[in-house]
C-alpha cells in the first residue's frame, strides 16, 4: 500500500511537469511532445520491476493518450466560458480519452481497465475540487514555485496521482 501510495505521487509530480512544469521547473527546452513522451516513459520506469512486459507496453498506450485528449478549454471550469459543472465533465470526458489507450493496453495484457476508466473519469471532480479550494480564502493552495501555484496546477498533480494509483491496480 505504501509503494502505491509513493508511485502515485511520482505520478502526481510527473503528470504536473508533463502540464508545463517541463520548463518552468526542469529548464527544459518548450515541447509538448518532448514533455508528453518522456512523461509516459519515466512514469512506467518503476513499474518496471514488478509488472515487467505490461508496463512496459503501458508507455506508448500513455503517450497516445496524451497525443489524443490534446489541450481543453474546460481546465478553468467555468471561468472564461461554459460553466462549472459542464466543465467538469467535459474535463471528466477529457480524462476518459487520455486514460483509453491505457485501459485497452492493459486489458488487453490480462489487467484490468476499469480502475483507469475510473481515474479518468475522476478528472472532472478533481479540476472542481481544486478550483473551489482556490476560491477559499481561509485555507489557501500552497504555491510551490515553478512547481505548482493555482487550482489547474493542483488539479494536474490530483490527475496524475489518480493514474498512477490506477496503473498500480490495472497492471497483472
Amino acid at each position: 500500500m505504501i509503494a502505491m501510495a509513493l508511485y502515485a505521487a511520482w505520478c502526481g509530480a510527473l503528470w504536473r511537469v508533463r502540464g508545463g512544469a517541463w520548463e518552468t521547473l526542469l529548464h527544459l527546452p518548450p515541447g509538448t511532445t518532448t514533455a508528453r513522451l518522456a512523461t509516459a516513459v519515466i512514469m512506467t520506469l518503476p513499474l518496471l520491476p514488478a509488472f515487467g512486459l505490461p508496463a512496459a507496453a503501458i508507455a506508448p498506450a500513455l503517450y497516445l493518450g496524451m497525443v489524443l485528449a490534446g489541450w481543453g478549454d474546460a481546465m478553468d471550469i467555468g471561468r472564461r466560458a461554459g460553466s462549472r459543472w459542464g466543465d467538469a465533465i467535459v474535463m471528466s470526458a477529457w480524462g476518459v480519452v487520455a486514460i483509453l489507450p491505457g485501459a485497452l493496453v492493459a486489458g488487453a495484457l490480462g489487467g484490468q481497465a476499469w480502475p483507469l476508466f475510473v481515474a479518468g473519469v475522476l478528472f472532472g471532480p478533481s479540476y472542481a475540487f481544486t478550483w473551489w479550494w482556490g476560491d477559499m480564502e481561509r485555507l489557501p493552495q500552497p504555491r510551490l514555485r515553478g512547481f505548482a501555484s493555482g487550482p489547474t496546477e493542483w488539479a494536474e498533480v490530483a490527475c496524475g496521482a489518480l493514474l498512477g494509483a490506477a496503473l498500480w491496480v490495472a497492471l497483472p
